[in-house]
């Protein structure tokens, strides 16, 4: 009963704790004590042109309707497989490396009542073993499963929220955030995947034709890290040659958990970003 694999059988996720935190890093986790104030938040619009070339070759030579959620999920994935002391999350107010990346990509599936459609999402896991196009595979089957009610865990753990009273669910939620990921438990009987939140989150807001918004952490899922995806429009824009022109270009906004991201993580990653979607070829080969 009590061998590795015994263990390595009940973790919800599979990570190790950081033995080494810096003191700057051990500042900001005792002065912000869950994910409901320590939001940094990053904007800016970048060309969608070199972006747009891409997936149209990528998208010819696959069959696959790769889009940017797509994209920005890979470009995303592609960083945290390159930066591995950023894929992070916090156990026991200290933070511990998860082995793999994984990430929660939001779809919008058919609902009944309130509004027309309900969000959920689609998770994806070992992504640092994953291309672009088995990216898009991948969420093209798993959200299928889920609009058309096939899935078994969604059907499940959907299930088990409407059974639990309005006034119960912010404690249900806190409890269910410390046995899953203090505890680092799974909770698989009440139909919860294993980490269904990942390392970071995308939602494409772009899609509702929203132009640009800023979507909160979630405190209970521990994830530190949730990617925004604006629409694409004309925008003016300063050439090369210093005149001013119109140009499409795609809105993008971030929000980090300061616990576990400082300025030298975001700027390694905007400079990711920004080179991701100028020269594509370069970062997703």
């Amino acid at each position: 009963m009590s061998s590795p694999s015994f263990w390595s059988s009940l973790r919800n996720v599979d990570c190790e704790r950081v033995e080494r935190v810096s003191g700057f890093r051990k500042l900001s986790l005792g002065t912000w004590r869950d994910a409901y104030d320590p939001s940094v938040y990053g904007w800016t619009c970048v060309d969608a042109e070199p972006i747009d070339r891409f997936l149209a070759v990528r998208r010819e030579a696959s069959g696959e309707a790769l889009t940017y959620t797509h994209f920005f999920t890979a470009v995303l994935a592609a960083y945290f497989k390159a930066h591995p002391e950023a894929n992070v999350l916090l156990r026991f107010g200290r933070p511990y490396v998860r082995r793999h990346v994984a990430a929660l990509v939001q779809v919008a599936i058919p609902a009944k009542g309130h509004h027309d459609v309900d969000l959920s999402g689609v998770t994806l896991r070992k992504l640092e073993g994953k291309d672009l196009i088995e990216i898009a595979q991948e969420v093209r089957q798993q959200a299928a499963k889920i609009r058309k009610g096939e899935d078994k865990e969604f059907a499940k753990a959907k299930g088990a929220l409407q059974a639990i009273p309005f006034f119960l669910m912010f404690p249900f939620i806190q409890l269910m955030s410390v046995v899953s990921y203090t505890l680092n438990l799974k909770l698989s009987a009440l139909g919860l995947a294993e980490d269904p939140f990942g390392t970071f989150m995308v939602t494409n807001v772009g899609s509702l034709g929203i132009d640009a918004g800023f979507a909160p952490l979630v405190p209970y899922s521990r994830c530190g890290f949730v990617f925004t995806i604006g629409k694409k429009a004309l925008r003016p824009t300063v050439s090369e040659q210093g005149d001013v022109v119109a140009r499409e270009q795609l809105s993008i906004s971030a929000t980090f958990d300061h616990r576990l991201y400082d300025g030298f993580h975001l700027a390694g990653l905007v400079r990711h970003v920004e080179r991701a979607c100028s020269h594509p070829e370069d970062v997703l080969t």
